[in-house]
């Protein structure tokens, strides 16, 4: 039996501002697209079943447009009679029952199942027992769900899905809003194989769990990983078992800090101009970052040129750490995230939210900012 693995596709997820020709933000189009592509190899491959492990959409309420590109995209698989199941990821699943979910629609198409209503499912397709645990009301809801699957022992084969972060050695997190974190020690070494996900990078946590990734990359903390799926065999062993096969994406490329330290104007800016043509930045996402750039170095810069040099990019940023000077008080260019959030603090204080909750609200804030400053 052989299923693929596949997580975090983020549909609908939109960033930075150019669009095609059809005026759809271009970003948004890429997801798409690679998400395209799994279900081009998936149609390719024949797998036994697709398991998607959470975040199959961006937020809980996609465009009509988003939606209608993600099932066009399923209907492929239903159509060619190979069996879909998803679990709500922390993206798609909403605070509040009344608001619904997204993936009610995915129950009106034969060979697509849902797995979303905060509480964990065992499928049973063929030979195998799948054990789904949706994203939950709460951490400890979803710990102990995980906790306390067992494999079922009428069933060749026992999967557990989950949407967590896992604890232990390592941390593999997003530092998300509504993000639940589970021991690696909860996860049953007794499956024959653990899907997760929620974390970007493809990733083995222990023997027999793995993150798929995501299929995309969603910030520059994720550039330079490779994005695509994990085609499983269950009846095999060892290498063979797991296999990770990488889907095309565009170039993200975060290359490697300028230090503008001991340098004049003229000579840091052609630096830059150097770094960045090496790379060819058309249609590609592009980082730099300058660090110890003096004031009056920085004021004598074109930037005017050195924007016009990632003009052809989907996204050129130039970031400057410009350096403190001695007489200066207040808190430097490049610094931590406390400031920051205090000042989104006293805007959050007198901003309408027309209902958010401003908990909700400042977390996520807090870690789009983290993510900035990465």
């Amino acid at each position: 039996m052989r299923l693929l693995h596949v997580s975090d596709t983020h549909l609908g997820h939109a960033a930075y501002h150019k669009v095609d020709e059809r005026g759809l933000n271009l970003r948004e189009q890429d997801v798409l697209a690679a998400f395209t592509r799994v279900v081009d190899k998936a149609l390719e491959l024949r797998p036994d079943l697709v398991l998607h492990s959470g975040d199959l959409f961006d937020v809980v309420r996609p465009s009509n447009r988003c939606i209608a590109q993600g099932l066009e995209q399923l209907l492929r698989l239903s159509k060619a009679d190979i069996p879909f199941v998803a679990i709500a990821g922390n993206h798609e699943a909403p605070r509040l029952r009344e608001t619904g979910s997204v993936f009610r629609f995915l129950e009106f198409f034969g060979g697509l199942r849902p797995v979303y209503k905060g509480k964990t499912e065992v499928l049973r397709l063929g030979d195998l027992a799948l054990h789904a645990v949706p994203q939950g009301a709460s951490e400890a809801d979803v710990r102990r769900q995980v906790e306390e699957a067992v494999p079922d022992p009428a069933a060749s084969f026992n999967v557990l899905t989950a949407h967590v972060a896992t604890s232990g050695l390592r941390i593999f997190s997003m530092g998300e809003f509504n993000e639940h974190v589970v021991p690696t020690g909860s996860l049953n070494p007794d499956f024959d194989h653990i899907a997760l996900g929620h974390y970007h990078g493809c990733t083995q946590v222990t023997d027999n769990a793995w993150y798929a990734g995501s299929t995309e990359r969603m910030s520059f903390s994720e550039a330079g990983q490779p994005k695509g799926f994990l085609l499983l065999d269950l009846e095999a062993s060892g290498q063979d078992r797991v296999t990770f096969h990488p889907v095309l994406t565009r170039p993200m490329l975060d290359l490697p800090a300028l230090d503008g330290d001991g340098l004049d104007a003229r000579t840091l800016e052609r630096r830059i101009l150097e770094a960045l043509a090496a790379v060819e930045p058309a249609d590609k996402i592009v980082r730099l970052r300058v660090q110890r750039v003096p004031r009056h170095v920085h004021a004598g810069l074109d930037l005017g040129r050195i924007r016009k040099a990632g003009d052809a990019a989907i996204h050129c940023e130039v970031r400057f750490e410009l350096e403190k000077r001695a007489d200066e008080a207040g808190a430097p260019t490049d610094a931590p995230i406390g400031p920051l959030a205090e000042e989104f603090d006293r805007f959050l204080a007198e901003a309408p939210l027309a209902g958010l909750p401003r908990d909700m609200v400042r977390s996520r804030a807090v870690g789009f900012l983290r993510e900035a400053m990465q």
